[in-house]
């Protein structure tokens, strides 16, 4: 069995995630600057927000992974379903591409939902929001066991702007 490793992100590590944003695969999903100093400015604040993960395989970073608290700003971008009091809200990738296709993704999300049942024991679902688009994507989270509770057009989007995303739940 494939075991993860989740390590949170330092300043060190932020050269490593400038690539794989400048992937084509990821860029084009999740918009980022494409000038280092401007990258690493928003970076170095984005640290302090969240929890924010580099995930491994025997010692090789090959994803990215990021965790926060739904809160009443996010609750509100879906007004038309309930999201538990204590939900966590999810948004990863494969950063390597040697990694893509094999079903990693799968098992990444299952090992990362069981570290956030032990450091959030009170967190009663995770939700995601992936392009409704994103195929791939969708159907990696469905097999996971996430539900598709709705699909709203977001403030935020991919670089061709706000679009569409699939609002998907897994109840913990």
């Amino acid at each position: 069995m494939i075991h993860f490793a989740f390590k949170r992100i330092l300043l060190a590590d932020l050269p490593l995630l400038f690539c794989w944003f400048g992937q084509p695969h990821i860029a084009e999903l999740w918009p980022e600057p494409k000038v280092w100093h401007e990258f690493e400015k928003k970076w170095i604040e984005k640290l302090e927000t969240g929890f924010k993960f580099i995930a491994s395989i025997d010692d090789k970073p090959i994803a990215y992974v990021q965790a926060y608290h739904v809160n009443d700003t996010d609750r509100k971008n879906f007004t038309d379903t309930s999201i538990p009091a204590h939900s966590i809200g999810l948004d990863l990738f494969i950063g390597d591409t040697a990694y893509l296709n094999k079903g990693y993704g799968g098992r990444l999300i299952e090992q990362f939902i069981n570290m956030i049942k032990e450091i959030e024991p009170t967190c009663q679902a995770i939700i995601i929001d992936p392009a409704s688009d994103n195929h791939r994507a969708i159907t990696c989270y469905e097999k996971v066991g996430f539900k598709k509770l709705g699909t709203y057009i977001m403030p935020y989007g991919t670089i061709d702007g706000p679009g569409p995303i699939d609002l998907m739940i897994y109840k913990m």
